[in-house]
C-alpha cells in the first residue's frame, strides 16, 4: 500500500461513504454542489470524485478535493444540483407513427389530453392529404377520446375520400387503430380476417365484416407490419436520435418496448447503434411461443451499457376505451367491465415461461390497468410457484392504474415491482367519468405502495420521443388523480433513479452516486428540491454523464 492509498484510506474513513474504487488513470472531481445521491445511508454531498467510469468517493468539498492529484480535473458545480442518471423503467422508441415515409396529418400535442378532433375534422384532413400527396402514400393521423367516441368513425367514413390512400389513425393512449380499406389491403387484413392471439378486429353488427378498428396484439401486429417495412438505417437513425435525445433530457438509462419488432432484429438493430446511454431491450412476443431467448451479438455481448432481458405481455387496455378489466362496471357504461386480452390460462402459461426461465433474463412484465387485471396476475402467479420464487425474479406490474390495497401485501410478499407512469395522472378528466368512486379511491397508487413495502419506479411510458422526467417528478407530487398519494421530491427522484434500476437487476451498479457504482449523473438547472412543485416542469438537465463521460453539455448555452 503506497504512501498515497494511506492517506486516502484514512480521509474517506472520515466520509458518509466508507469505500473508494480503485484509482483509475483519469480522475475528475466535481465539486461545490449539492448532490442528492440517492443513497439512504447518506442521502447528500457536496463533492464526488469520479474515477475512469465509477464513482471513486462521495463527500464535502474540502474531503474531495483533497483527493486531488496531478491530472485530474476540478468541475467547479458553482452550488447547483446533481442526482444520480434518470432512469426510464418504460418507454417505446419506436411506433406506428415513427414510420418515417408517411404524411403526418397533425399531432397529438395539439389536443392531448383533451377529446381531439372530431371526425369530420378528421375526415377533412385525410381528404387534404390525399389531394395533396400521391396515391399510395400512408396518410397518418391522431385521435382522441371524440373521435373514437363516435360510432360512425370507421373505415366506411373515408371510403371516398381516399380510396387510393392508406390512412392510419392512432388514438393518443396507444389502445384503438383505425384503418381504411386501402390500408387493410396494403398490409394484408382481409375483410373477413380472424383474431389474432391477444386482439380483435371491431365488425359490423350481425357479421364477420371489419370496420378497420384494431384493438390491442391486432394493433401490435401493425406495428409488426410497419417494423417490417423500416429499413436497418432506419431504424438505426430512429435508435441513435432517441438516445440523444434522452441524453439532453437527464436520462442515463432507458428500458425499451420496441413494440412488434421481432426481438433478434430488435438485438441487432440495438447492438448496431451508436447510443451514448445505458440501454435494455426487452422481448415484446406476439404469441405464446414467441422466442425471447436471443442473445446480443457476440461484438456487443450484455454489459452495464446493453443489455437484453424481460418479457412484457399486454394483459388489458386502458379505461379510456374501456378495456382494461375492472372488478365492476363502467361508471359510464352499465354492463360494461372490459376484458382480458388472454384467457386466464394463456396468462399463466406466460408466468410458467417467466418462472421456469432465468430470473433475469425471463422477467415477467405485465401491462395491467385494471384491478380485476391485477387480480388475475396475481392469483394465477399463486398458483404456480410460492412467493419465493417470484421473489427472485422481481415480476413487473407497468402501471398498476387500478392495483387495490387489499393485494399490497400479496405484491410485496411475490416482491412485485410497480412501474408508474406519472404523466397518466393527468387523465383525472377522464378517470372520473369512466369510474366509480370506490375504483377512484384505489386509482394510481405510489404513496401507499412505499407505505406498504411495495416496490415503485418510475417510467415515462413515452413513445416515439423520450420523455420528461421533470414533468414526471411534477405529476408525482401534486398527483391529481389523487392527491394522498402523492410523493416527497426524494421518494420521487428515488423511484425514478435507484429503484428503476432495481427494476432491472442493476441495483449494484447504478442507481445512486456512492462509491464503485457507475459514475452516471445529471447536472440540474435548478434546485428540484427547494423550488414549489409547480416550478419543477421547467428544470432543465445542464449536463448528462454516464460512466463518467459527458454525454450531453448545455453549460456553454446557458453562459457557465
Amino acid at each position: 500500500m503506497n504512501i498515497f492509498r494511506v492517506f486516502a484510506f484514512f480521509l474517506l474513513a472520515g466520509l458518509a461513504t466508507s469505500s473508494i474504487a480503485v484509482a483509475h488513470s483519469d480522475r475528475t472531481i466535481y465539486y461545490n454542489g449539492k448532490i442528492f445521491t440517492g443513497n439512504p445511508r447518506n442521502l447528500w454531498a457536496e463533492g464526488v470524485v469520479v474515477d475512469g467510469s465509477l464513482i471513486g468517493a462521495v463527500g464535502t468539498t474540502q474531503q474531495v478535493l483533497a483527493l486531488k492529484r496531478k491530472g485530474t480535473i476540478l468541475v467547479d458545480l458553482l452550488g447547483q444540483t446533481m442526482v444520480p442518471g434518470f432512469n426510464d423503467a418504460h418507454v417505446h422508441p419506436f411506433d406506428t407513427t415513427s414510420f418515417p415515409r408517411a404524411v403526418h396529418l397533425n399531432s397529438a400535442a395539439e389536443f392531448v389530453p383533451g377529446p381531439g378532433p372530431s371526425l369530420e375534422e378528421i375526415v377533412s384532413l385525410v381528404k387534404q392529404g390525399a389531394a395533396t400527396h400521391p396515391p399510395g402514400t400512408w396518410l397518418m393521423a391522431s385521435v382522441g377520446s371524440q373521435f373514437i367516441e363516435n360510432p360512425a368513425a370507421n373505415r366506411f367514413a373515408f371510403q371516398d375520400v381516399s380510396p387510393d390512400h392508406p390512412v392510419l389513425l392512432a388514438s393518443w393512449f396507444g389502445h384503438g387503430t383505425y384503418l381504411n380499406t386501402k390500408a387493410m389491403q396494403v398490409i394484408g387484413i382481409g375483410e373477413q380476417e380472424p383474431d389474432p392471439f391477444g386482439g380483435f378486429y371491431e365488425r359490423l353488427p350481425g357479421s364477420r365484416v371489419l370496420t378497420g378498428i384494431a384493438h390491442e396484439y391486432a394493433e401490435h401486429l401493425i406495428r409488426r407490419y410497419f417494423a417490417s417495412q423500416m429499413t436497418d438505417a432506419e431504424f438505426i437513425t430512429l435508435y441513435e436520435r432517441f438516445a440523444r435525445d434522452a441524453a439532453a433530457m437527464g436520462y442515463t438509462s432507458v428500458q425499451e418496448f420496441s413494440v412488434g419488432l421481432p426481438y433478434r432484429r430488435h438485438l441487432n438493430l440495438v447492438a448496431g447503434s451508436e447510443l451514448p446511454i445505458k440501454w435494455r431491450a426487452i422481448c415484446f412476443p406476439l404469441v405464446l411461443n414467441e422466442s425471447c431467448d436471443e442473445q446480443l451479438p457476440l461484438q456487443r455481448k450484455p454489459s452495464a451499457h446493453l443489455t437484453a432481458s424481460g418479457i412484457k405481455w399486454i394483459a388489458d387496455g386502458t379505461f379510456i376505451e374501456r378495456l382494461s378489466l375492472l372488478s365492476q362496471d363502467y361508471a359510464d357504461a352499465p354492463g360494461v367491465r372490459g376484458q382480458l386480452n388472454f384467457p386466464a390460462d394463456a396468462i399463466q402459461s406466460q408466468l410458467k415461461r417467466s418462472v421456469v426461465g432465468k430470473p433475469i433474463e425471463a422477467q415477467p412484465m405485465f401491462h395491467a390497468v385494471g384491478d380485476a387485471t391485477a387480480d388475475t396476475i396475481l392469483d394465477r402467479m399463486s398458483v404456480l410457484a410460492d412467493d419465493r420464487d417470484w421473489r427472485v425474479r422481481r415480476p413487473r406490474i407497468e402501471h398498476g392504474t387500478l392495483l387495490r390495497a387489499d393485494r399490497y401485501v400479496d405484491a410485496r410478499r411475490k416482491g412485485v415491482i410497480v412501474v408508474q407512469n406519472p404523466l397518466h395522472f393527468s387523465l383525472a378528466p377522464i378517470a372520473n367519468v369512466r369510474l366509480s368512486p370506490s375504483l377512484l379511491a384505489e386509482i394510481d397508487p405510489m404513496k401507499s405502495l412505499l407505505d406498504s413495502g411495495v416496490m415503485l419506479a418510475i417510467g415515462s411510458d413515452a413513445v416515439a420521443a423520450p420523455g420528461n422526467p421533470f414533468l414526471d417528478l411534477f405529476f408525482s407530487l401534486v398527483q391529481p388523480t389523487r392527491p394522498s398519494e402523492a410523493l416527497t421530491i426524494e421518494q420521487a427522484v428515488i423511484a425514478y433513479t435507484r429503484t428503476s434500476a432495481a427494476a432491472e437487476f442493476q441495483e449494484q451498479r447504478k442507481g445512486t452516486i456512492e462509491p464503485g457504482k457507475a459514475a452516471d449523473l445529471v447536472l440540474l438547472s435548478q434546485d428540484i428540491f427547494a423550488v414549489p412543485p409547480v416550478a419543477i416542469p421547467a428544470t432543465r438537465a445542464i449536463l448528462t454523464i454516464v460512466d463518467g463521460k459527458v454525454v450531453y453539455d448545455a453549460r456553454e448555452s446557458l453562459g457557465q
